[in-house]
């Protein structure tokens, strides 16, 4: 392991130095043998007169000519070696105490070439590696986590530096002697030397501690702000820090008005000074306490609130916040009656159930509870207005009354929910029935306000005793099964079985072991290619990027499981910035090693355009993996890119501006209409996979087919169709003129190297 590379500014022996000796030496030879050979010449010449005499004299002074140039080279040779000896002896000294110094800093350093080859590393390193001195890694291959993160820290920094940028920082995943993982951020210099790029020095910081603090907060700062309970934070002297929406929406107090204050703010007067000298009492000595308080709201009502409060200490164990959660139970101190359709609220059906338990049990009675979502609710009130959906609300209540039994128990749980306790039920064929009247209670429309309003709903059902036996177990049960109905495309029922919690239970499984790949292990998102193929020629002409999740445990998990969840949560965005840098990354290898593809497409969601600085991460990626725009083609489902939303196609917009292809995928199936296509910013049109015909029979598939192919001729946009199986379909797709095909009867998707090796294969045929 050589020494830290010297500052190419500063060289050990400049330029100058480097041929002073020999200037120096020539100089004065030269001037010395001029006057030597003058002055000596004409004083023999005026002194002696014998010639025989003036030519010994002549030979002597040759050689004292030589003796005197030669000490005189050797005195000047002396002199100048030993002023650069004790210059060098002064530079092994500084580089001697600046590895002292890096050596004892905390930051790890390493030195290495353009290739990768480490030339130095301090002790601090060396230590986060954990690799001992006498067996340093000769190389990053060593301590990085792919082949990816090798070419980032190397090609990919050797071309920005070759650009201008001389500086930087990366956050990459490290692995230590031992293969275990972290996160790492790599502060970055080049070092140059003739204005080229001979190396690299990387500050390295371990911030794998730091993430999973920063995902807890974020986690954390989600929950409160999601919450439906209040929530106030306040330091130890009981000044206001933060307050959740939710706090705002209970009390009337905006974040404004509190922060900064006390919660005094809110006090009413009914509660005495005994009554919170006992509150802190218990706070002190206890660290939580929790009971109902009257507080004030901002408009100056009364407001009945059971509040929990939770004293947050440091290590040593001094107060330093105090966390309040609340919640209203006004509705709770009233009747139990919702003021709208007269019909019990929700705490009024928990006493009701509560007490009807123990009689079923003791009877052995068979009921049903039936949660009832009105579909689409929302948008008669954005149509229509609050005024007639709450009369909706009115008319719905009172059908659903008409058509239930004296002793069943109808509630509004709030909104344009209701609850339906069905009773007297047959145990073999009472749900059904129960559920078959109340879905017919929707079927004819509802006249308000001289409006013919139609409208349907979504029922879970769960049933006493088997799907619970407790009054917590039945409603949430129920709740599950009408989340059932609802992704079942609304307007039906669902009843509820023990597969639905499983299912609830795998998906929250799948979302948290997504994120941990995401964030800790991402080589398992592996990415495959699936070649697209040009009809006319038979080369390949492109590839797209499909995501695939190998798990630890062996199973490879589908991307139809694991997509949906990463949207619901937003893991798509980090997601998505993973493929589309490794896709970048290999697309820029294919073309090192001679595959000759004009581009590589990546799936890109509707989440990522519409939540997150897309445009610029895509930017940002593009520069730091050094592909050309244009060899980037990003696709976008057609029912993403048909939704009214004008940011979609800006951003799109942008990036074609920049070079980069837009493709429509999943073509026909989101209903395009002729004018938001001509509109939108879009280079190629991929017919999905389910309007391929399966043979000569199916006409209308070739109708489409046809059309399709019209149309995006008409609009001068190429065609990629997906999802081809057979010899027949390639050949009507030919014979149609469409551009590019891919499918299983090409290739199916696979992973980086055996794409290679495929493309390789496929065109040596082709050229045969």
């Amino acid at each position: 392991m050589s020494d830290l590379t010297h500052h190419p500014d500063k060289p050990l022996i400049n330029k100058k130095s480097a041929i002073s000796l020999p200037v120096r030496i020539a100089t004065v030879y030269v001037v010395f043998s001029l006057f030597w050979i003058y002055f000596s010449d004409l004083l023999l010449h005026s002194i002696i007169y014998d010639p025989d005499l003036l030519i010994q004299l002549q030979t002597y002074k040759g050689w004292a000519f030589v003796l005197i140039s030669g000490g005189l080279i050797y005195l000047l040779t002396y002199l100048d070696l030993k002023a650069r000896l004790r210059v060098e002896n002064q530079l092994s000294e500084q580089t001697l105490r600046l590895k002292q110094v890096l050596n004892s800093v905390s930051h790890s350093i390493i030195q290495y070439t353009p290739d990768g080859r480490i030339t130095y590393t301090n002790q601090a390193a060396r230590q986060l590696y954990q690799f001992s001195s006498d067996a340093l890694p000769d190389n990053l291959i060593s301590i990085c986590r792919s082949d990816n993160d090798f070419h980032l820290l190397t090609a990919s920094l050797t071309a920005q530096a070759e650009k201008g940028q001389y500086t930087g920082q990366i956050r990459l995943t490290q692995k230590s002697a031992d293969n275990t993982s972290f996160t790492a951020l790599i502060d970055w210099s080049a070092i140059i030397q003739d204005k080229q790029v001979t190396g690299f020095i990387a500050a390295i910081t371990d911030v794998s501690q730091q993430q999973r603090e920063q995902q807890q907060l974020d986690q954390a700062a989600l929950v409160f702000d999601m919450a439906d309970e209040g929530y106030m934070i306040t330091d130890a002297r009981g000044e206001i820090l933060n307050v959740n929406p939710s706090f705002s929406r209970i009390t009337g107090f905006t974040q404004d008005q509190v922060i900064g204050r006390t919660p005094a703010i809110m006090r009413s007067g009914h509660h005495d000074k005994a009554f919170y000298e006992a509150l802190w009492d218990q706070l002190i000595r206890t660290g939580h306490w929790q009971g109902e308080l009257v507080n004030k709201k901002a408009d100056g009502e009364d407001q009945h609130i059971w509040q929990k409060i939770y004293a947050l200490r440091n290590q040593q164990g001094i107060v330093k916040k105090y966390v309040a959660v609340m919640y209203e139970i006004s509705n709770l101190k009233q009747s139990g009656i919702d003021d709208l359709t007269q019909l019990p609220n929700l705490p009024q059906l928990r006493d009701r159930l509560t007490t009807l338990i123990p009689e079923a049990r003791q009877k052995r009675e068979f009921f049903c509870i039936a949660y009832i979502d009105l579909d689409n609710f929302q948008g008669i009130n954005d149509s229509f207005g609050h005024q007639l959906g709450d009369q909706l609300v009115q008319e719905v209540a009172r059908r659903l009354v008409a058509c239930t039994g004296p002793e069943d128990i109808i509630a509004r749980q709030g909104g344009d929910e209701f609850i339906i306790l069905g009773r007297n039920l047959n145990p073999q064929t009472g749900s059904a029935q129960f559920a078959d009247l109340l879905l017919k209670t929707f079927e004819l429309p509802f006249e308000i306000q001289e409006q013919k309003l139609f409208i349907t709903a979504s029922i879970g059902l769960c049933c006493y005793p088997e799907d619970g036996e407790n009054t917590d177990t039945l409603l949430r049960n129920a709740d599950t099964a009408l989340f059932r109905a609802k992704d079942t495309g609304k307007n039906n029922y669902q009843f509820y079985t023990r597969q639905l919690t499983s299912n609830a239970v795998q998906k929250m499984e799948v979302e948290l072991d997504l994120r941990r790949a995401i964030t800790e292990a991402p080589e398992e998102l592996e990415v495959f290619y699936q070649p697209q193929i040009n009809l006319v020629t038979g080369m390949v002409s492109s590839a797209e990027a499909l995501v695939r999740w190998q798990h630890p445990d062996g199973k490879r998990i589908g991307p139809d499981e694991f997509i949906p969840a990463a949207e619901n949560t937003g893991l798509i965005i980090p997601l998505g910035q993973h493929v589309l840098r490794q896709s970048c990354l290999d697309f820029l290898n294919w073309q090192r090693e001679g595959l000759e593809l004009e581009r590589i497409c990546v799936n890109v969601s509707a989440v990522q355009l519409l939540r997150s600085s897309f445009y610029e991460d895509t930017q940002a990626i593009l520069q730091e993996t050094g592909i050309p725009p244009e060899a980037l083609e990003l696709e976008v489902t057609e029912t993403a890119l048909m939704k009214d939303d004008e940011t979609v196609a800006h951003v799109l917009a942008q990036l074609q501006d920049k070079g980069i292809q837009i493709a429509i995928d999943d073509f026909g199936t989101g209903y395009s209409s002729l004018g938001r296509l001509q509109s939108l910013p879009v280079d190629r049109l991929k017919i999905d996979r389910s309007f391929m015909p399966e043979d000569a029979q199916a006409h209308g598939d070739h109708a489409l087919i046809t059309s399709v192919l019209s149309l995006a001729s008409n609009l001068n946009l190429e065609v990629v169709a997906e999802g081809v199986e057979t010899e027949y379909q390639a050949e009507l797709l030919i014979r149609n003129r469409c551009q590019l095909a891919q499918g299983y009867l090409y290739s199916p998707p696979l992973p980086n190297s055996a794409f290679v090796e495929w493309v390789r294969r496929h065109t040596e045929v082709m050229q045969f």
